[in-house]
Formats: structure tokens, sequence, C-alpha cells
């Protein structure tokens, strides 16, 4: 009696844990992250690999693990229910006397039914999901071979439990796609989960702007990103060598649109390290090469490809007339995914410049989403243009002028200079007294 009960018990304990193992393979695979399981992988682990075909055909695995969870459950009903009943029998009998033997089965198979269910629920529900949730990878590796073991054999079984659940999901119109990690995540999907990482500290802060700023790539025109026109530094053709020398000595940039009067006439580029290294007798056109375009409304993310494969990494852009509006380089994109970076025209009048108690000298083409945050923090609210001068304008509804302000709740923006019609310089101050906006 004794070791049947034992060995019942033994087999009771064996049906938890392997419930355990198809509750805890759900969850996992779900979960589980794969690239951490592809490194393993590319690193030679044969487990590692049976894990990632789980996850890679997670319907088949899945269904395996629900088979596999009834087959425990209806097992350990059938046999855990009576072994346990029958040992409390004899001890039961003894306490309830005169209504035994009945009453003494009655109250055993109870408590054995309360007691089985309790195990089940504890240890082979519950706590295998909770440590496959919070390590989903190691749990991955743990099961991988037994899964792959359990679901070769059952096969069959399998195949034809899925393919009866497909056949009811089309009778309900509902479509059936395969379920697996190899699903693409959108960017609102991608976003969210930068959005969770951020929350619980998996990843840092700046760590979540790069993310937002590199799903955004493919929304943002380079319209946005692009140094405007009027502030693009450029050699005539018709200059000598003295003069492209002097040229470069006073700005202090490495490539020049080369161009016949105007950007409207535009000959090529010029890289100074080529006109440099090259005989001081050469003729300095022998530098000039040709220049790439890109419409204004090209994406960020299209930029990045054309930016990498051209030489000198910069174009010009043009609106839909086929005029130039502006010029991107490859640094103008990484500042809008990383923020300002050092390079060949960063000088001190791009960024906020103290000049008092609170008082800023701000450049108008200063991005109006840094200029959010510190040290100026303007509370700027919703807005579609991109530069505190384009800011001005908007609010003026007009071209601004100089000694034109325009109040930012606790924050007055006045213009200090133009250049022709687009705002140079701008003084963030403390609002006073006076509410007067576009004066």
């Amino acid at each position: 009696m004794d070791s049947e009960f034992l060995i019942g018990l033994g087999v009771v304990a064996v049906l938890i844990a392997a419930n355990a193992v198809f509750v805890a393979t759900e969850f996992a695979y779900v979960t589980a992250r794969r690239a951490r399981l592809a490194e393993r992988a590319e690193a030679g682990d044969g487990t590692a690999r049976v894990a990632l075909d789980g996850m890679r055909n997670l319907d088949r695995y899945i269904a395996s693990s629900q088979l596999g969870i009834t087959m425990a459950s209806i097992a350990l009903g059938f046999i855990g229910e009576p072994i346990l009943a029958h040992a409390m029998e004899p001890t039961l009998e003894r306490l309830v006397g005169s209504f035994a033997p009945a009453a003494a089965h009655a109250i055993a198979v109870a408590v054995a039914l309360f007691l089985i269910t309790a195990a089940h629920l504890i240890f082979g529900e519950m706590a295998p999901k909770t440590v496959a949730l919070q390590k989903p990878e190691s749990v991955a590796l743990f099961v991988a071979w037994p899964m792959r073991i359990f679901t070769l054999v059952f096969s069959p079984v399998i195949s034809l439990l899925n393919g009866a659940g497909n056949t009811v999901l089309r009778l309900l119109g509902i479509p059936v796609t395969p379920i697996g990690h190899d699903q693409q995540l959108s960017a609102q999907d991608l976003a969210y989960a930068f959005e969770s990482s951020a929350s619980v500290g998996i990843i840092s802060r700046r760590e979540l702007f790069l993310g937002r700023r590199a799903l955004s790539l493919g929304e943002v025109p380079v319209r946005n990103l692009m140094l405007p026109r009027d502030a693009i530094r450029t050699i005539d053709v018709a200059a000598d060598r003295a003069e492209v020398l002097r040229q470069v000595g006073e700005h202090r940039r490495s490539r020049y649109p080369v161009v016949r009067g105007s950007l409207d006439d535009v000959v090529g580029l010029i890289d100074v390290k080529r006109l440099l290294l090259g005989p001081p007798e050469e003729d300095w056109h022998a530098a000039v090469v040709p220049i790439l375009y890109l419409p204004d409304s090209t994406t960020a993310g299209r930029a990045i490809e054309v930016l990498g494969e051209a030489s000198d990494q910069l174009v010009l852009v043009t609106d839909e007339y086929g005029n130039v509006d502006g010029m991107l380089g490859l640094v103008d994109v990484l500042e809008f995914l990383a923020g300002p970076l050092p390079d060949e025209r960063d000088h001190s009048d791009r960024e906020p410049r103290k000049v008092g108690a609170d008082r800023y000298l701000v450049p108008g083409l200063y991005r109006v989403e840094r200029a959010r945050e510190a040290p100026l923090k303007l509370p700027v609210g919703d807005t579609d243009v991109e530069t505190i001068g384009g800011l001005m304008a908007e609010r003026l509804q007009r071209v601004p002028r100089v000694g034109d302000r325009v109040h930012l709740g606790d924050r007055t923006i006045r213009v200090v200079e133009m250049v022709e019609r687009r705002v140079h310089l701008v003084e963030v101050t403390p609002t006073r007294d006076e509410k007067t906006e576009g004066r």
C-alpha cells in the first residue's frame, strides 16, 4: 500500500512537472528575444538553434504545448485524485465514525480534488508562467529539446488539430495567418516597445530619443533638414585660383557648389582637399565634379542612401519646379538623429548664446524641437515649422522684421537681425508686463 502510494505520488509529480514545461514553453517562446538566441546559435549552440526553430514555427509549437497541457491535466485528474483519496480514506473513516465508509470516501474525494487542483495551479501553471516571463531566453533553452521531441512524436496529431482549428477559423470568416516572431512590426509597435523599455530602465532616455528619430526617418522630408538657399556659400566659376583660396580661408568649409552667377545655374561641386592636393599651377576647375540633386519631398531615410553613395556626401535640394532650395549633407541627417555634431559649419552662432540673466541670442535656424529643451525651454506647443525663424513668421503671419516680438508663455522672442527675408538672429528673454505681439 505504501509503495503504491509513493509510486502514484511520483506519477503525480511527473505529470505536474510535464504540465509546467508545456506552460513555460508557451510563454517563453512568445516573449523570448530572438536576437539573444540568434547570437548563441551563430556561436554554435545547437540548443539555441532548436529554440529558434520553435519560435519560427510558433503556431505548431503552441498547438503542441496545448496538447501536452491537456494530456497532463486529464491524466493528473484521472490518476492523482484516486490515489490521494484512497490514501486518506482510512484516517477519515476513523474520524467520521458512524458515517463511514460512504462519508469518508466523499470527503476524501473532495479533499484530494482540492489538493490536486491547488498543486496543479501553483506548480503546473502559475510558477512556470512567472519564471518564463522573467527569464524567457533561459526557459526557452531549457524546454527546447523536450518540446522538439514531444512535437515530433505527436506530429500527426498536432497537424490534425491545427488543420481542424484552421478550418473552423475559415468557416467563421477569420483569416488564417502563421504565428511567429518573423512577423513584421509596425513603426507604432516599435515606438511602443521603445517607450516600454525606457519606462522600466532597459534603455536610457537618450536611446529612446534616438529610437524615435530613427523611426521617423521615413516620414521627415529633407526640406526640414537642409541648409537654406541663402545660407549656402558658393564659388563662381569665373573666379581665379586666388579668389577661390580667399573664399575658402574666409568661410572655412571644405566643399562648395560652383555656380555661374547664382544657384540657378550650378556647374558642379568643388572639394577643397582635391584643389589643395593638386599642383599649384593646375586649373582649379579640374577639381570640380558633378553634384547630385534631391527633390525637397525626399525622406531623410532615402537621403541617407543617396548620401552614402555620393562620393562627396553632399546634395542640392530642389523644389517642384527644379529651383535650388537648399543643400543637404550627411551631417544634417545625423544631427537630426543624434543632435548637434561638430563639423566644419559649426560656429558659435549655431547655438544659443547666454548674454545675461535668462537672456539668450538664438540663431533663426535653431530647431524648434531643441528650443523646447534646456536652456531655452520655450513652450511652443504644436507647430509644423522647424526653426525659430519659421515660428516667428507663423505667429506674425508675415515676413518678420527687426524688432518684431512674439510672446510664448513666460518667454518673449524678439527679432534682432534679418538676412534678406530670413530671420538670422533672435533674442529670447523673460516676458515683460507688455503683451504686444508683432510690433
